[in-house]
């Protein structure tokens, strides 16, 4: 978008059999011996118009929406406006701060369906195009849709569906993680923390980590981000394992060789357990005991 199409083929006019289109869509027509000519002309062309900013794809929403405007009037209102087109395109909603609760296969893994959840609402998208493991974002964490609105209808029953034409984690949602992250690196410098903040690991945490991890290691899944550890714990009903708290059972893990552990780049870890006889006393780790001493108690 930014660059007329038609108007970068008027300047080759001369080398065109003939041609036709809008700004964004153009066809045309030329001998072969051209070819080589019209390429190096509509390079020229692209080049004296087109900024770094325009290379770049811009999604415009028309409005953002609470869940409780998804409704099937909104979806038959928009249907009255078709057919949409570049004069005309289909409008696009932003929903902000739902949390995803499902991620479900579609065609043959090829896309995906979303079930979330806004302020009570249960909503299901679909994005066509992007495989459930390519998903940058895991179940439970908050996303920010950007999507259109349309009308499923599978065998006669009639649903609400948003079709997905991007997906954030939520800004919230985003924060709290870079804010969460600067604590884990504060108490790790020494400083103090209260009980509250439920930064402290006991044995039933590790064991319940460890569990996790190498059910996954057996599964052949060795590589994993803390967001997809603690949407696992999530899913195990282990919420009290905080982000700050999951980092420091991490390093006591590593540190007590209760497996093999490296971090390619920051928060993503490659796993490898190795059988072990008899138990691991945890409280010889000196993680462990220095977050002891850090932590004050009111």
């Amino acid at each position: 978008k930014g660059m007329n199409l038609v108007e970068a083929l008027i300047d080759s006019e001369e080398l065109l059999v003939r041609f036709g289109g809008h700004e964004l869509a153009a066809g045309l027509s030329i001998q072969r011996g051209n070819i080589d000519l019209v390429r190096k002309r509509i390079n020229r062309y692209a080049k004296e118009r087109l900024t770094e900013d325009m290379l770049y794809a811009n999604l415009t929403a028309d409005c953002e929406v609470k869940a409780s405007d998804l409704t099937m009037k909104l979806a038959r209102e928009i249907e009255i406006m078709e057919p949409y087109g570049v004069s005309n395109p289909t409008p696009c909603f932003v929903l902000r701060g739902a949390r995803l609760l499902r991620v479900i296969s579609l065609g043959g893994g090829k896309h995906s369906k979303l079930i979330a959840e806004k302020d009570g609402t249960e909503l299901v998208a679909v994005w066509f195009g992007a495989s459930a493991a390519e998903l940058p974002f895991e179940v439970g964490e908050e996303i920010d849709l950007l999507f259109q609105l349309s009308i499923n209808d599978f065998q006669n029953q009639l649903s609400l569906q948003l079709i997905v034409q991007d997906i954030h984690l939520s800004t919230s949602y985003a924060e709290e993680l870079g804010r969460l992250e600067e604590r884990y690196l504060e108490i790790c410098r020494g400083a103090e923390y209260t009980e509250q903040e439920n930064v402290l690991p006991d044995r039933d945490d590790m064991a319940i980590v460890y569990t996790a991890l190498r059910r996954e290691y057996r599964l052949g899944h060795t590589v994993f981000t803390v967001r997809r550890i603690l949407s696992m714990l999530r899913s195990l009903g282990a919420d009290h394992i905080t982000y700050v708290k999951l980092k420091f059972i991490l390093r006591i893990m590593q540190e007590m060789k209760i497996c093999g552990m490296t971090e390619p780049t920051p928060d993503r870890y490659i796993f490898e357990f190795q059988y072990q006889g008899g138990k691991t006393n945890i409280e010889k780790s000196s993680i462990l005991r220095k977050l002891k001493q850090q932590m004050r108690r009111i």
